[in-house]
């Protein structure tokens, strides 16, 4: 049979516990949190970037376009 002593000690442990649960549960929410904010710039990010090499990639073809047209005196 158990004794009543060994229940308290389990029950005080038990209540770190769940206080400690508690804790990295509001850890991973605010984790959470920050990776959403991280994704949502990381988005945006991509796209002006992706926006920048379109540009650039559109200048060249036009300018390669323009000097190919100018030396078959298409131009």
């Amino acid at each position: 049979m158990r004794s009543k002593k060994s229940r308290r000690s389990r029950g005080r442990s038990s209540v770190v516990a769940v206080g400690e649960l508690q804790n990295i549960s509001a850890q991973l929410d605010r984790i959470e949190d920050h990776l959403s904010d991280i994704q949502a710039a990381a988005t945006k990010s991509g796209a002006v970037a992706g926006a920048v090499a379109g540009s650039l990639s559109g200048a060249l073809v036009a300018t390669g376009i323009a000097v190919i047209q100018s030396k078959l005196g298409l131009f």
